[in-house]
């Protein structure tokens, strides 16, 4: 005589989850020694250096011209405040230094250098940025059917 096995629980009744599962039926967690992927090259982006206003700020004084604030406000689109803000953030960081100087008129300007530091920092960025892209271009595009979008009708 053949016995058909009884099914775990009848339908409709939820089985009591609050006794302990066995070890034995636990599937065993991923070692350490699985490897681990590489990291993403946006680890390597510094968020001082990366922000739009900062970065157009190091590479236009990358070259290690001495910068006026009035041709760096102008050249970026920006008000006075907040490329001061930005500079105050460079200044902090370690990566421009600033000299204020009289000009004719008893004004003063506002000059702006990149420091070795400065630089060294720019080219991290611009290095990390390079990985980045060559990790994308390793990747290729996305499939046709992910890029189209969704389908629009007949």
């Amino acid at each position: 005589m053949t016995s058909t096995p009884e099914p775990a629980e009848p339908a409709g009744v939820v089985p009591d989850r609050s006794l302990p599962v066995p070890s034995t039926l636990i599937p065993p967690l991923p070692t350490a020694s699985a490897v681990p992927p590489p990291p993403l090259p946006t680890i390597g982006l510094d968020d001082v250096v990366h922000q739009r206003v900062r970065l157009g700020v190091l590479t236009l004084l990358a070259d290690g011209s001495t910068i006026e604030f009035a041709v760096l406000r102008n050249t970026l689109d920006l008000t006075d405040g907040n490329l001061a803000r930005h500079l105050s953030v460079l200044e902090r960081a370690g990566f421009v230094t600033r000299r204020r100087s009289d000009a004719n008129g008893g004004r003063t300007r506002t000059w702006m250098d990149i420091t070795p530091t400065g630089r060294a920092a720019l080219d991290t960025e611009i290095a990390a940025l390079r990985r980045l892209i060559a990790h994308l271009d390793r990747v290729g595009p996305p499939h046709d059917d992910e890029r189209a979008g969704p389908a629009l009708g007949p």
